[in-house]
């Protein structure tokens, strides 16, 4: 076979190859990317802390597989406005221990959303701060008001380590941290973004750091990606599910898996009466009366799952 056809046959079969892999919910490979959008930084000093309005080169958007946009239900969604948008709002709060390692909550948005309408609806950055968890809030802008799950760079492999790497940087450059070292990290996400949790948990990187999992009312699929997180780690694994939520199945089919593979859990009522009996459980399955926008703040829910959380309630900051 002549040499140029040769190395067309390698190029053809590189090509299939990852057209499969993707296919099938294996690691997307990192592409060759035009420069991406600059760094920019805004900040704002509230009662809660430092609030900063980042755009990172490494944030979910914009990216090469939406570029042409999306269609649902035969409905288009372009780029812009619902792919291009590379900002991450984080939360620094008051008293924030400025030494060692950096404990971040991260907490992805659903379906037809943004990072401002997820933090207003469920009233984040009080519940973070009155928790009084000595760590940084981080939320990522995912597909912005689109019925997408899509998770974009995060997807890639080591994509959400090299979220966090460059968030790490900013803050210290910034002043709001010493060093640029990521300690506990809790990914908790409402409604669509289980596919992005499952992404991250499978191939993004930072497993070590990863100790928290908390979905609310999201787990609609990748049900074998979170059974292999809880059987292959110590992680504390938390699903609150909405009264007559869609995800009943997905749920159902995760408790059933896990006690066939003899794995301890619980399954309670969202109750903050009997937090103390609950809330400690390393694998819990809270069955909430609220709808599906309730389970995250209805019963301040955030708030509980993080004053809860072993890793991060070890010390407190101020509110």
């Amino acid at each position: 076979m002549p040499r140029l056809e040769k190395a067309f046959s390698a190029a053809l079969l590189l090509a299939l190859a990852a057209i499969l892999m993707h296919s099938d919910g294996a690691a997307r490979p990192r592409p060759a990317r035009t420069a991406g959008p600059k760094q920019s930084k805004e900040i704002q000093h509230t009662a809660w802390g430092d609030l900063l309005r980042l755009s990172l080169r490494s944030a979910p958007f914009p990216d090469a597989d939406r570029e042409n946009g999306y269609q649902y239900d035969d409905t288009d969604y372009p780029a812009d406005p619902h792919y291009v948008d590379p900002s991450v709002a984080v939360l620094v709060p008051h008293g924030l221990p400025l030494s060692g390692p950096v404990n971040l909550v991260f907490f992805f948005h659903g379906w037809n959303s943004t990072i401002d309408d997820e933090e207003q609806r469920f009233d984040l950055y009080r519940q973070f701060c009155q928790s009084g968890v000595p760590a940084v809030l981080v939320l990522p802008e995912l597909a912005r008001d689109a019925p997408d799950s899509y998770g974009g760079k995060l997807e890639e492999e080591g994509g959400f380590q090299r979220l966090v790497d460059e968030l790490l940087k900013v803050l210290r450059a910034d002043g709001q941290i010493r060093v640029a070292r990521a300690g506990t990290i809790v990914l908790a996400g409402h409604s669509g973004a289980y596919r992005v949790i499952a992404q991250i948990l499978s191939h993004g990187g930072m497993g070590s750091n990863i100790r928290d999992v908390w979905l609310f009312d999201a787990l609609y699929d990748y049900t074998d990606q979170f059974d292999d997180w809880i059987q292959r780690t110590r992680g504390r694994f938390v699903s609150v599910s909405a009264e007559d939520g869609e995800e009943t199945t997905e749920v159902d089919g995760l408790i059933s898996l896990l006690r066939d593979n003899g794995v301890p859990i619980e399954v309670a009522p969202d109750d903050p009466v009997t937090d103390s009996a609950t809330l400690r459980s390393r694998v819990l399955f809270l069955r909430s009366d609220a709808d599906h926008y309730g389970v995250v703040s209805q019963q301040d829910e955030f708030r509980r799952l993080l004053e809860a959380s072993p890793e991060l309630a070890r010390s407190s900051v101020g509110t």
